[in-house]
C-alpha cells in the first residue's frame, strides 16, 4: 500500500501523466495482484476454519487433511501473484506502452 501511495506521489510531483500506458497498466496489475491476494486469503481461511472444526472433533481430521492434501490452489494464487508482480516491475522499467 505504501508502494502505491509513493508511486501516485511520485507521479503526481515528477511531472507524469496519470493515464500514459504503462501507468493504466500499472494500475490494472495492482488491481489484479489485491484481487489475487483476497481470492487466496479466502481460500486458506476456509482450510483453516475447517482445520480448527477437526480439532475440536466436529469434522474428520483425516477428511481436512485429505483436503488440504488435494488443494493446490493457495500454491497457485501464490505463483500468480508472483507472475503479477513481476509484471508489475517490468512495467515500471521498461514502460512498454
Amino acid at each position: 500500500m505504501a508502494g502505491v501511495a509513493f508511486g501516485l506521489l511520485t507521479a503526481a510531483t515528477g511531472g507524469l501523466d496519470f493515464f500514459e500506458g504503462w501507468l493504466i497498466a500499472a494500475y490494472l496489475l495492482i488491481a489484479l495482484f489485491f484481487v489475487n491476494g483476497a481470492v487466496n486469503e479466502r481460500v486458506v481461511r476456509r482450510l483453516g476454519e475447517k482445520a480448527v472444526e477437526a480439532e475440536a472433533g466436529q469434522r474428520s481430521v483425516e477428511e481436512v487433511v485429505s483436503e488440504m492434501a488435494a488443494t493446490n490452489r493457495p500454491t497457485l494464487l501464490f505463483v500468480i501473484n508472483v507472475a503479477i508482480f513481476a509484471a508489475i516491475i517490468l512495467d515500471m522499467v521498461l514502460k512498454p506502452f
